[in-house]
């Protein structure tokens, strides 16, 4: 064979290498699975606010808080003078139970329960009542210990009891504010003293209208709260 003819086998010989080289790489990478980068992680749902460094996380979406109101200082009450009954001063001691959650970050909505047997602070007469208040509060955090919680609520009060030896019975509408201070004793218990206004929208005693009260002074609250 002569060189002429010898170079020109090598060329295509090389020629023919490189063209099946080249095939079987884009074959290749025909066949590799695709590369997808993975996607950053979503960050975690957070129920604002969350635990501080003392633990405490009330006013939490879902927070669950168990209470009792304590009328332990003063009482003022003044009312209209109907049929010779003038303004007059009380003092009062009265055990309410509440239940009250939040739907809502730093959001309630509750309920405070009430009975009171004897003389009756809200009732020119002795005998029981019983009652029922609807209430809506917004929590505002002072710092990882304290908070202020006011709760605005509107309740209906029956009372039944006897007046010169004649069975009587009478209710009341009253709406009350109550702006407590908490104080966290521990990440799931509170303390609380503040202010109280309350004043009586509707007030009927036998069908008849009774002197509607206004009530101002000092409470206090003792509670708990756990998350659902």
């Amino acid at each position: 064979m002569n060189n002429r003819y010898f170079g020109s086998y090598v060329r295509t010989a090389l020629l023919s290498t490189t063209v099946a080289l080249s095939a079987g790489t884009a074959h290749a990478e025909n066949l590799a699975p695709p590369v997808i980068p993975p996607s950053p992680a979503a960050p975690a749902p957070v129920d604002s606010p969350t635990s501080n460094t003392f633990g405490n996380t009330f006013g939490s979406l879902r927070d669950v808080v168990l209470s009792s109101n304590f009328n332990v200082l003063w009482l003022h009450q003044s009312s209209s003078s109907v049929a010779g009954v003038s303004n007059a001063s009380s003092t009062s001691f009265v055990f309410q139970p509440a239940l009250d959650y939040f739907f809502a970050p730093n959001i309630s909505l509750g309920a405070l329960f009430s009975f009171e047997h004897g003389p009756l602070s809200a009732f020119p007469f002795t005998g029981t009542a019983v009652g029922l208040q609807a209430r809506v509060g917004y929590n505002l955090p002072i710092n990882d210990q304290f908070s202020i919680w006011p709760r605005f609520g509107l309740g209906y009060f029956h009372g039944s009891g006897s007046i010169a030896s004649v069975d009587v019975s009478a209710y009341i509408i009253p709406m009350q504010l109550f702006v407590p201070v908490l104080w966290h004793i521990t990440p799931h218990v509170f303390l609380g003293f503040g202010p109280t206004y309350t004043t009586e929208l509707v007030a009927s005693l036998e069908g008849a209208d009774m002197p509607r009260n206004t009530f101002w002074g000092l409470e206090s609250v003792i509670g708990g709260h756990f998350a659902r």
